[in-house]
């Protein structure tokens, strides 16, 4: 491999974290305006992303929608600075709150690419069930994922999931190595774990305390990306604390600089990395979340015949709309729509369904046929609903059931 400077180098300030305390650094900011603040200087510095986690004023750890809501409206009033907000969990969350950090619209958010333990803290877990569901919310949002992988087990996930049709190019891969319970961060592994990344993938590799600013070096003459703050390292150098994350950013680009590679601004880090420009209603990060639209197979011939198989259903648990995302030989997008009765259905996308579909369209043949309960193809991941209590979906497939046996 040889050294890569050409490509601008996108410097991403990892701010907070959740592991940081107050006690160990009394100017850690925790309110969102303290939040904002550093991500602003951070981007006067050089910094193309900031990567937020939130936390209660004293420094505890916690998980505010609102907060991130705040964050984003304080940061793009002054900027175009890119937002990355954690989708990672903390103790009691539900599945459902890791969604919300990426319905709040920012560029980018961590997508966790599979379990671990995270050192001797706690079980980290990402089950394929969990990640197939937060792919789609990321896809509905428009909001890249950045694949936070801590071993090439994770990119061997990842690579399936594109196999499968949940992520399109370009890939942003943060090869996260650390001393326990991950890849750890030394410069041979570093090289033969690049070889698993796909192709037309960007990636940065996150080292903590000693190895963070090693990680940074490495990452910028091998045509990484790099990450610094106060996530993963307190200290600027040995005994002496950072004083910002802005310091810690401008060493970073001071680096680039001697070493020859040109830093990324926002708007380079967007082209590069495939985000879109959130202050522009009509940029958007996909083309589309499905493949090509098939007009003839089994799943094309089912929603034609949807109308007539659904006529005159009314259950009390019906949803009003539908929308079907299928993946695979014959899939693409359908939608039906109910109305006291009256039932519609068609190729293509709808604004607004109250239901999500999604899967292979093998796997949705194999339940509106009876072949496969459709409690276990959700429990397997083969087909997700968006409505989590899976009373929309099951009453459409017993209104289609009671239309197979007219």
């Amino acid at each position: 491999m040889r050294f890569q400077t050409e490509t601008p180098c996108v410097i991403s300030a990892a701010l907070v974290g959740g592991f940081a305390r107050k006690d160990q650094l009394p100017w850690l900011p925790c309110t969102p305006r303290e939040i904002a603040t550093s991500a602003l200087e951070c981007w006067k510095a050089g910094a193309a992303i900031c990567h937020i986690h939130v936390r209660n004023p004293d420094g505890s750890t916690t998980h505010s929608k609102a907060m991130y809501q705040e964050i984003r409206d304080l940061v793009r009033a002054e900027s175009d600075l890119n937002l990355n907000f954690t989708t990672s969990k903390l103790e009691g969350m539900t599945a459902e709150q890791r969604f919300e950090p990426v319905q709040c619209g920012p560029e980018l958010a961590t997508f966790n690419s599979g379990s671990l333990n995270f050192g001797d803290v706690f079980l980290f877990d990402n089950s394929p069930t969990f990640m197939r569901r937060i792919a789609m919310e990321f896809w509905r949002h428009q909001v890249r994922p950045e694949f936070e992988c801590f071993d090439t087990g994770h990119i061997g996930n990842i690579r399936r999931m594109i196999d499968e049709g949940y992520f399109e190019p370009p890939y942003f891969f943060q090869l996260v190595m650390l001393p326990k319970g991950t890849s750890p961060p030394r410069p041979g592994l570093l090289l033969e774990v690049l070889k698993e990344l796909p192709e037309e993938s960007q990636w940065m590799a996150v080292g903590a305390g000693k190895d963070q600013l090693p990680m940074n070096a490495l990452g910028i003459i091998l045509g990484g990306h790099v990450r610094t703050g106060f996530e993963d390292n307190i200290y600027y150098r040995r005994g002496e604390k950072a004083t910002s994350n802005a310091q810690m950013v401008a060493r970073v680009a001071r680096l680039c600089q001697e070493l020859n590679r040109p830093i990324a601004t926002a708007a380079e880090a967007r082209q590069l990395l495939g985000l879109r420009d959130a202050r522009d209603p009509d940029s958007k990060a996909y083309r589309r979340p499905v493949p090509p639209q098939a007009t003839e197979g089994p799943a094309a011939e089912f929603f034609a015949a949807a109308p007539s198989l659904l006529a005159g259903a009314r259950h009390p648990a019906l949803a009003k709309s539908y929308q079907f995302f299928l993946r695979g030989a014959g899939g693409g997008a359908w939608w039906i729509r109910l109305d006291d009765g009256a039932v519609t259905a068609g190729p293509g996308e709808i604004v607004g369904p109250d239901v999500h579909v999604t899967g292979g369209a093998a796997d949705w043949m194999a339940i509106v046929t009876g072949k496969t309960l459709p409690i276990a193809a959700i429990h397997a991941g083969a087909v997700l609903v968006s409505d989590g209590r899976f009373s929309a979906c099951g009453a459409l497939l017993q209104a289609l059931a009671a239309g197979r046996s007219r």
